[in-house]
């Protein structure tokens, strides 16, 4: 039943007996009320006053698209019409009617979709749906439909395309290089969304959802496990599918070719590595970062570790032993005993090349972004535990400071000394201006073997290295710089104490200039 203010319509009585179709509809309202073009559903629905629940889309409210109307009567200034036919028999609006009804929002034959169209009949329809889909795009179901040969051509395609379908390539070759790679970013995005606990939680609310989200991750634990393929196929079996899952770089190639197998093996070897951002990816930001965070936590030596694998006597008996065996390993010496002079001296500097805490193994061990960041707070933390710079140094770095005050400036008391990365290196710049890229090196008559003082062939303990080597590293780090579009001025230490008004105003102009 639908009912209308009776001055909208142009007549005064209405046969209770005669059927009205949606067309004659538009005859018997009101000109004025009529919109050339206008669909007569949204001209009902701008002027009804009550509107039975049945007759509205399921999804946006808005009237289904009439077929037509067998009972028009008028009641109390109303007319009011009833025993109405419609042009589709499930509860949804029509296209034309309301192009931004929320039904495209849900996935056409899932279950939600079907219990909201057909609230009676909806287990039928999906019954009906895996009748229909039952045997489909099989071998067998190809050959059937395309004959042999045929067959198993669009069988191969199918399986390409569907392998396809999910990847960067797939969805590069579907919409070009730059919508394609934006619109796999945000399948990947979305992916990792609904692997995270706060997905579950916006959908099914703060009781439910971590619940669910457990029931989630113990399926999907389930389905990726060996006791998944023994239920299935039996041991036998089970094993040998397990085996062939395995990825080797010979299947790589056997697949992709020579080149672009290896390729693609190294990329997967690196997508399996344990990084915060391969975490991230795999599981979800809150999942991925917990998980990675009890991996770092769990995987270190440690005596609390070892207690909570083994227990309280077994864990502090193996932190024990483990801490024994330590004892005088890593060092020259073992690594020769073990390997001989030759191949014990290449291991023990292998050893020490990868010990050493940089910017590669930074970025190895926690992905680029976030290796890239530890790194840098790494070395901020460690470059002041001591002074690491002069005080006539500064000095003067506050004169030039006071006279032209920018909040540009970084120096060592000042905002903390600038850094600039070189590879698996870095440098600490004295002073520097980021406003015009342009760095001032105090050097120490000693530290940097000033040529005034000392010969090339002199030893310089503090560098440890003759004072040649060490004119010849700080011309390096200067063109360092320079390729990175920084300009440079050095000022020694012995210049600046014999005419420190002349090095101040020369520093000035350099910055001004």
């Amino acid at each position: 039943m639908i009912k209308f203010p009776k001055h909208i319509f142009t007549f005064e009585k209405i046969s209770n007996s005669k059927t009205v179709n949606r067309r004659n509809i538009r005859f018997l309202i009101n000109p004025e009320y009529l919109i050339k073009g206008e669909e007569i559903e949204k001209v009902l629905m701008n002027h009804m006053v009550e509107c039975d629940d049945i007759n509205k889309c399921v999804f946006c409210g808005f009237l289904r698209r009439i077929k037509d109307v067998q009972h028009i009567y008028v009641d109390n200034n109303n007319v009011i019409f009833d025993n109405i036919s419609f042009v589709n028999d499930s509860r949804i609006c029509f296209e034309a009617i309301n192009p931004a009804c929320n039904k495209k929002n849900y996935k056409r034959n899932s279950e939600e979709y079907l219990r909201l169209v057909y609230p009676d009949t909806w287990q039928d329809w999906i019954g009906k749906r895996k009748d229909q889909c039952k045997g489909r795009y099989t071998e067998e179901w190809f050959i059937e439909k395309y004959g042999k040969c045929l067959g198993l051509v669009k069988r191969k395609e199918y399986i390409t395309k569907l392998k396809k379908a999910s990847t960067k390539e797939g969805f590069i070759e579907k919409h070009g290089e730059k919508k394609g790679t934006e619109k796999w970013k945000h399948f990947i995005s979305e992916i990792s969304k609904k692997r995270d606990l706060a997905y579950f939680i916006d959908l099914y609310g703060d009781k439910d959802g971590p619940e669910k989200y457990k029931q989630f991750r113990e399926t999907k634990s389930y389905t990726n496990s060996k006791q998944c393929y023994i239920d299935r196929y039996g041991e036998e079996i089970a094993d040998s599918i397990i085996e062939n899952k395995k990825p080797n770089g010979d299947k790589f190639i056997e697949r992709y070719g020579d080149v672009k197998g290896k390729i693609k093996y190294k990329t997967y070897c690196q997508s399996k590595v344990i990084t915060l951002e391969n975490m991230i990816d795999k599981y979800g930001k809150y999942e991925g970062a917990k998980r990675f965070k009890d991996f770092s936590d769990k995987s270190s030596n440690t005596e609390e570790n070892m207690i909570s694998r083994h227990g309280k006597e077994e864990g502090k008996k193996r932190y024990k032993e483990y801490i024994k065996k330590l004892d005088g390993k890593c060092t020259l010496e073992w690594f020769i005993t073990r390997y001989g002079e030759i191949e014990g001296t290449k291991k023990y500097e292998t050893f020490c090349e990868s010990s050493v805490y940089n910017l590669e193994v930074s970025i190895r061990k926690y992905g680029e972004i976030e290796g890239r960041k530890r790194y840098l707070d790494y070395i901020k933390k460690i470059g002041f535990s001591g002074k690491g710079y002069s005080l006539i140094s500064q000095d003067l770095f506050w004169k030039l400071y006071n006279t032209l005050n920018r909040k540009t400036f970084k120096f060592a008391e000042l905002n903390n000394e600038y850094i600039v990365m070189n590879g698996k290196t870095f440098f600490r710049l004295d002073f520097f201006d980021s406003s015009v890229d342009k760095c001032i090196e105090f050097n120490g008559d000693y530290w940097h073997a000033h040529p005034r003082f000392y010969k090339p062939e002199d030893y310089i303990y503090s560098q440890n290295m003759i004072a040649e080597d060490v004119w010849k590293k700080d011309k390096e780090r200067i063109c360092v710089l320079k390729e990175n579009g920084i300009d440079t001025l050095v000022v020694w230490e012995c210049e600046y104490k014999e005419n420190t008004q002349h090095i101040v105003d020369k520093c000035l102009e350099f910055l001004e200039t």
